[in-house]
């Protein structure tokens, strides 16, 4: 508990990384008029910028006591409402307890959000499920405290029948609708696989899919007694999941469209990884052991077969810091790549002169000016084609956020993750836009990295030309 009391005009900046969708969610909770007497949190909301001023009694804060301001534009909300709120939106609360952190405010509490990882797929097989041991598995070799990986996909393939168990586990049902016994009954439905690593099975064919309001419910419960919680999906489309979610683990076919749906299906998130089905070690891929049935003890060892699937892995669950550029090996950093930086990254020209490697691009490029951009979408895409496919995260703007989006392998998405539009089109699928990361979609990521548990970013010195060409010029400035 704080001992010491804190007062600040303004707390609005706590929750600066609000998505659209829950700042909506948050005006409709019951505020009112009046003044609440007792703890209650005051607020000021503008239809164009959103929540522009919070007062009062914060939630996780030790606050002053002070008389509630005065006027029409202030609404008053109950403290505990405002706290049930923060934590049904597991990324925002993430980001909400960053910034009370960042700004040197004393914390009430020790309650930290688990780390929550969905795993979806668009395919048949049981490369997904097992995908969802296999992390599960390596979360909980190599952290000292509990995993749980949960089966709730209510149709396809599941993780259960992949597992072996002492006793067939209970699968939580209508048990829901009875709130005096269902943390029992969820504790219940627990069945312990091996040293820190439990399995819950949510569904069953028979049963309706949970809500996401039930899904945030069970969560906040779970998340008492294990710190990484690993979420089987399957074809199950959970909003909740993919926008409270560390990290999306998205199975799709590789190519254009695989990668287009997977990347659009989980838009409003932090971090998608596109998996696909692949034979070598070097690639973060699914190879043929994924499409069998294995013992436990096989997922947990390291294996030379998975060792880029593994790394990616491990550094996802255990990276606390964002670094912009840069390719040093280090689990606890993350390196996401924008526009210039990411093109030298695929062409392994990190080392060498990005003006000589943008001059020999800009004579590939077929100009289409005075179109809608300056050079085609399809020989920007032919220029990616000679490029590796190395393993890459890279910052880029779905709809109106940013996010990281790893392991891109479409050569079209390729090209749109690098060159701006203006340079060559947007893509748009669905009614969202995957395009790069512009100047205001940089600015907005800084408000928003902690939802996926980050603590801190960085970047490696930015690349200066001495004599840019038309296309360096464009591209210098697209740098983090």
């Amino acid at each position: 508990m704080a001992s010491t009391s804190q007062r600040f005009d303004d707390f609005s900046a706590l929750c600066a990384a609000i998505l659209p969708s829950e700042l909506e969610a948050l005006r409709a909770l019951p505020w009112q008029k009046a003044a609440i007497p007792l703890d209650a949190v005051v607020a000021q909301f503008s239809t164009e910028t959103g929540l522009t001023t919070l007062q009062g009694a914060v939630p996780f804060l030790e606050t002053e006591k002070i008389a509630p301001p005065e006027g029409d534009d202030w609404l008053h909300l109950k403290n505990e409402i405002f706290t049930q709120f923060l934590l049904a939106h597991k990324a925002l609360c993430r980001a909400y307890f960053h910034e009370i952190q960042a700004r040197h405010l004393v914390r009430v509490g020790d309650f930290s959000p688990a780390r929550l990882t969905h795993v979806t797929t668009e395919l048949s097989g049981m490369a997904a499920a097992n995908l969802a041991i296999y992390i599960a598995a390596q979360c909980a070799e190599n952290n000292p405290r509990p995993t749980l990986v949960v089966d709730a996909d209510p149709k396809g393939q599941y993780v259960f029948p992949l597992l072996d168990f002492k006793d067939v586990p209970k699968v939580l049902t209508e048990h829901l609708q009875k709130p005096s016994t269902f943390k029992a009954d969820l504790a219940a439905c627990v069945a312990p696989l091996q040293k820190n690593l439990a399995y819950l099975n949510l569904q069953a064919s028979s049963l309706r899919p949970f809500t996401d309001d039930e899904l945030s419910n069970i969560v906040g419960f779970l998340e008492e007694d294990y710190e990484h919680i690993v979420v089987y999906a399957g074809r199950h489309r959970s909003r909740f999941l993919t926008q409270n979610a560390t990290t999306n683990y998205a199975v799709c076919n590789a190519g254009f469209r695989g990668e287009l749906a997977a990347i659009t299906r989980h838009a409003s998130g932090m971090h998608t990884v596109l998996i696909k089905s692949g034979k070598s070690p070097f690639d973060a891929a699914l190879n043929g052991d994924f499409e069998r049935r294995a013992a436990l003890d096989f997922w947990k060892q390291p294996h030379d077969a998975h060792h880029a699937l593994r790394e990616f892995i491990l550094t996802a669950d255990q990276a606390t810091n964002l670094i912009f550029g840069g390719n040093a090996e280090r689990r606890s950093l993350l390196h996401c790549h924008a526009g210039l930086d990411l093109y030298l990254h695929y062409a392994g020209s990190e080392a060498a002169s990005p003006e000589a490697t943008l001059q020999k691009l800009q004579k590939k490029l077929s100009a289409s000016y005075p179109r809608d951009s300056f050079f085609s979408a399809r020989s920007a895409t032919k220029s990616m084609a000679v490029l590796p496919q190395r393993t890459a995260t890279a910052l880029v703007e779905t709809g109106t956020e940013p996010q990281l989006v790893s392991l891109i392998g479409a050569n079209e998405l390729r090209a749109a993750a690098i060159f701006p539009a203006g340079i060559t089109p947007a893509i748009v699928a669905d009614g969202v836009r995957f395009s790069s990361c512009g100047a205001a979609g940089l600015a907005r990521f800084r408000q928003t990295f902690a939802r996926g548990g980050f603590t801190a970013f960085g970047q490696v010195p930015r690349w200066r030309m001495r004599h840019p060409n038309a296309l360096g010029a464009v591209m210098e400035q697209l740098q983090i």
